[in-house]
């Protein structure tokens, strides 16, 4: 199982996207169960502007026991 979050801007601020997915499994009872992975759907490649950079993160998940 999996959650995904689609981030839309630069690079330097992804992190937030990590951070946001603690937050959000804390509170949902889910915990990370592999690497997360990137996908770059809008990079440096399709466009030059850095606020225009897609990434869809994909997070592996299980229910934390109770």
């Amino acid at each position: 199982m999996a959650a995904k979050t689609i981030y839309k801007g630069h690079y330097r601020k992804l992190i937030r996207v990590y951070e946001n997915f603690l937050e959000w499994g804390l509170a949902n009872a889910y915990r990370l169960s592999g690497a997360p992975v990137e996908e770059y759907i809008v990079d440096p490649i399709t466009t030059d502007c850095e606020d225009e950079y897609v990434t869809a993160v994909y997070f592996p998940v299980e229910k934390n026991p109770l």
